[in-house]
């Protein structure tokens, strides 16, 4: 069956979740709203820019050097892949606003089949990954280009996708969302979307 695949390569280890244990990754019962002067000062204290330069175009996926990689690879030892694909969601709804759109032509006489494929990527629908062009901040983007100088109709001239081409590979932690959330699979549609948005409540009913 034809599947959405992740862009970029991961290499998972097996054992990382079991290593980590559940509750490293259990979420406070309540979290206090944000507000927007402790978000500057995150922006702040927090920010990568200039940390590889003025002109640098991967921000953080800098830090996955060779060395990185080569630990990474260090870690296999069973060779076993786990797909992280769904199948195509043709259909529109509360999680699929913008669903896969499938376009086949059928050449009988010259005994051979094309496609056309249309994807949204951005939103909860499809993995995918974003360039660093793709949000800004008080009309600010990464490392302070100002976004008007970089973001046009024709696409981003630079922060964007194309810096990664050569593929992203580091450690990879793989975690049991069912086994986190109370040993249940949540179902697709809109029950599900309700559960997840409701604050202090996402544990499956």
């Amino acid at each position: 069956m034809a599947t959405i695949r992740a862009f970029g390569a991961i290499l998972l280890c097996s054992g990382l979740l079991a290593a980590c244990g559940v509750s490293s990754f259990t979420q406070p019962a309540t979290r206090d709203p944000t507000s927007i002067e402790q978000f500057d000062q995150w922006m702040d204290e927090l920010s990568n820019w200039g940390r590889w330069g003025p002109d640098d175009q991967l921000g953080a996926a800098n830090l996955m050097t060779e060395a990185k990689r080569r630990e990474a690879a260090a870690l296999v030892q069973t060779g076993t892949t786990v797909s992280l694909a769904h199948d195509m969601i043709t259909e529109a709804g509360a999680d699929a606003a913008e669903p896969y759109v499938l376009q086949m032509t059928v050449n009988a006489e010259a005994q051979n089949s094309g496609d056309r494929v249309d994807v949204y990527f951005h939103g909860v629908t499809f993995s995918h990954l974003d360039g660093l062009c793709h949000v800004f901040y008080k009309d600010k983007i990464y490392n302070g280009h100002d976004f008007q100088d970089v973001v046009t109709e024709d696409g981003c001239n630079q922060l964007d996708t194309v810096a990664m081409k050569d593929g992203l590979v580091t450690r990879g932690v793989l975690v049991d969302m069912p086994r986190l959330k109370g040993g249940r699979i949540w179902s697709r549609g809109p029950s599900s979307i309700k559960r997840i948005s409701k604050r202090g409540k996402s544990t499956p009913e």
